[in-house]
């Protein structure tokens, strides 16, 4: 509460990234990627009640055996990109953020999911641009380190 300095609620986040989540444009949802209570990282979806604590605390997105490597979210917060590490290699996919649980597991909550190919291994850094663009810092053993427009065409193109 930042009116009476106090603590309303907190989450352990994975960690300690300062890209960790975003509140819907309401202010009623907060998105989070966090490890709390599991090995590897995850979306959370937490509903907030009227004085802002936790009212409901569920897992939106996970991976068997992966982890959330990265999360970011455009200012409006209808969709957000994920990057999984999946044995070592990011897997990026972009998701609708419904807020209501509209799907079964791994998925509850968001939806629907597109899966984007990456000329890369790693994926550094994830910045959303425009109206639905997708910036992204890429790098691994096939090429050059370098930035990659992810929003036209399906295919990346190097900026």
């Amino acid at each position: 509460d930042t009116l009476t300095g106090s603590t309303v609620w907190s989450e352990h986040v994975a960690d300690g990234d300062p890209w960790i989540g975003r509140f819907s444009a309401d202010a009623r949802l907060l998105w989070l990627r966090s490890d709390a209570d599991r090995e590897f990282a995850a979306l959370l979806r937490v509903r907030l009640d009227d004085d802002g604590a936790a009212a409901e605390v569920t897992v939106a997105a996970e991976r068997e055996g992966s982890g959330l490597e990265l999360l970011s979210m455009p200012d409006h917060g209808r969709w957000a990109a994920l990057a999984w590490n999946v044995q070592g290699a990011v897997e990026l996919e972009t998701v609708g953020l419904t807020g209501a649980d509209t799907a079964q597991a791994p998925y509850r909550g968001v939806g629907p999911v597109h899966q984007r190919d990456l000329p890369h291994e790693v994926v550094t850094r994830i910045a959303p641009v425009g109206a639905g663009g997708l910036f992204a810092a890429l790098s691994g053993s096939r090429r050059r380190p370098g930035i990659w427009s992810l929003t036209d065409g399906p295919a990346p193109t190097r900026t």
